[in-house]
Formats: C-alpha cells, structure tokens, sequence
C-alpha cells in the first residue's frame, strides 16, 4: 500500500504507540546547567548528544523519520493547517477573505516581489529548511500569503486557560504586551527611538506595531524571504489603515540578512527582533546580535520577543519527549534556542543592562543596551 493512501487514523495510532514506547523508556528530565530552571536533555553536539535520555532520542527520531516521507509529512501538514483555518473561522478570521483576497492580487504580488528582491543576497541554509509545515519554509507564496490569517489563529488560546478556549484578539495582546514591557524597560532610560530596525519582519506584522507605538519614529522592515516583504509592501500600499504611514514615508523594507543588515555603524536607536530567535541556529543567533550592536548607536537598544523556555506553560512541552519533537519538528532550531545562554551571549556581543519581563505565560520580552 502506498504511504499517501494510509488512513489518517493509522498513522496517529503509528505516533500513539511510538509514544507509549517513549514514555516507558523515559528517565527523569536533566536540569541544564546554563539554565537551572529549565529542565531539558541536553543537546550539544556529540558526544554530548550520547548522554541525551533515550526516551527524547527515540522520539526525535520517530517524529524526523515520519516527517521526511514525503506523503505523511504532506497529510500531518494538511491535516495541521486545516485546524489552524477552523480555528481561525471561530475566532471571526475569515481564511477565504485574507488568504484568497491576497491570491487575487497575485500580479501586483509578483510585482511587489521583483521590487523588492535583491538577487545578491546569500540565503544560509539554515533558512531553507522547512517550518511551520511548509516544505519550502518562509522562501515562498503559500507561507507569506497566509501568514497574518495563520499568527492570528496560531495566537488565539495565548492568554487562555487551553488550546481549545480562544480569544480573537490573542495575537493583538502578544504583541501589544511586547511593547508595553518594551517601551516600560527603554523608559527607564528615557529612550525615545527615532530608527527602528525590525529583523525577521516576516510579512510585515510587527513592523506596523512597531510603527503603532513609536510614530515619530522611521521602521525598516528587514526579512530574508522576498515573498514576505512582497506581501508587507503590498499591504502598505493597498491597505486603507496604513495609508497616512505610507504617504509620510516611515515604513519602508528591504531584503537582507538579520547577520548582515547592510546599514551604517551606529545608525539606528532600536533593533527589534519578534518570534524571530527560536528559527535561528545559535551560531545566527550570536550573529545577529553582533550585527545588531554593531548598527545601533551608543546607548541604543536591542529587544526582542519570543517563548519562554523558563515559563511552566513551555516546560511542559519540554517534559513530554514526544510532545516536544513534534513541536520541534516544524521548529527545527527549537532544541538550540531553549539552551542558549542569553545573558552570556548578549554581553559577548557588547551589550548590557539586560531586563526580562514575561508577556504572556509562555512569552518572554527581553531589552538590553549597547
């Protein structure tokens, strides 16, 4: 029988079972020393990696091996996105009018993305994995288009008692938390910013909040994926709300590399970075932070905004093996992100006065100074 045609039902009975072994075999969970409260195995390269608990190894491999099969990848993936648009529709956001809306206007989307793409970029090929079940990862139409539809139905039961109770305005409250805590720790050192650099602005989301709370201030947009920006310049120029931003000028994008921004030594007051840091590998990670301290201006900030692998709510993913690679499997830099030593790696690249305030139970804002 072909794998495209095993019923639905086989392959999560396939993963139940798999599960049970996982959990027979699973011993107490490792306390990181870079990270005292978070409990998780530890995952540094070999040999290292050996003295990982079995129970996270085998589902690590179950789930890798289920999700590179082209036809069960293609099912869970299916299977995934229809929950994300049913949850969607119960929340008021109506798939059909923001993702096939976008469709129709496919010619001034190609348009938009000839614009705006810059040839001589390097994509890293930590960029061209899959996420989030797509196969091509952010590097296409499909993810781009359905982006804003997908983070508003993904956030929804952010700030609720479980994934089945939601709220419409999840995702307005992550993000709107973010800056609250955000502009709370610059107030401290009555930073009003007058340049904003927002990385990984994906389809251009956080760079109109961004915009929102400091509109004074002048937003670049910075993503790897054309497809995105084509889509967030597109919104900017078509959409009513954003008209008065457009025609003062203060939001513009551009293609190019967090590691890499392309921009002057100490031309910007802000660098913000949101639900960016746990798709980079720690290497780009420290990478990006460099490059952020290199572009802000003394006494300029970074921050930024992501899951909190601290937070109760996260560590009980973390605690259940196949739970966790599941989640990870359309997060395939997940592992190196809840390990990073942050306050290590922020003073490494030059930066001090490092604050952590949690925005959602399993959300985290973080603000440091060059």
């Amino acid at each position: 029988m072909h794998l495209s045609k095993v019923p639905l039902k086989q392959l999560a009975w396939l993963v139940i079972v798999f599960n049970a072994c996982v959990q027979a075999f699973r011993p107490k969970p490792i306390v990181m020393s870079s990270s005292p409260s978070l409990e998780v195995p530890p995952i540094s390269p070999t040999p290292t990696e050996l003295r990982q608990p079995l129970s996270y190894r085998v589902a690590d491999k179950v789930v890798g091996t289920l999700f590179s099969i082209d036809p069960i990848f293609n099912v869970l993936a299916k299977k995934a996105r229809e929950s994300i648009i049913a949850r969607g529709e119960k929340i008021g956001v109506s798939w059909s009018e923001r993702v096939e809306g976008l469709k129709r206007h496919m010619e001034e989307l190609e348009t938009e993305y000839e614009g705006v793409h810059r040839k001589r970029v390097v994509i890293p090929e930590y960029y061209q994995k899959p996420f989030h079940a797509y196969k091509e990862g952010n590097l296409g139409w499909a993810p781009a288009i359905e982006f804003e539809a997908a983070s508003l139905s993904v956030h929804a039961p952010t700030y609720t008692r479980g994934p089945t109770e939601l709220q419409e305005d999840g995702d307005a409250k992550l993000r709107g938390n973010f800056h609250k805590r955000m502009k709370e720790m610059l107030a401290k050192f009555s930073f009003v910013p007058s340049r904003i650099v927002d990385v990984g602005c994906a389809a251009g989301m956080s760079t109109f909040c961004l915009q929102a709370s400091f509109p004074e201030a002048e937003v670049l947009g910075v993503d790897l994926s054309p497809y995105m920006l084509a889509v967030a310049k597109y919104n900017l120029n078509a959409r009513p709300e954003f008209a008065q931003v457009k025609r003062e000028g203060r939001v513009d994008y551009v293609h190019a590399a967090g590691e890499d921004l392309g921009l002057p030594d100490a031309s910007v007051d802000l660098v913000s970075i949101c639900l960016v840091n746990h798709e980079l590998p720690n290497e780009a990670a420290r990478a990006v932070f460099r490059e952020a301290h290199r572009v802000l201006r003394p006494g300029g900030a970074l921050a930024f905004m992501d899951m909190d692998p601290t937070a109760p709510a996260f560590q009980r993913i973390v605690k259940n093996p196949m739970l966790f690679a599941l989640f990870k499997s359309t997060e395939p830099w997940l592992k190196e992100y809840v390990v990073l030593d942050l306050p290590s790696e922020l003073a490494r690249a030059g930066f001090s006065h490092m604050d952590v305030r949690g925005n959602s139970p399993r959300h985290r804002t973080v603000v440091a100074f060059k």
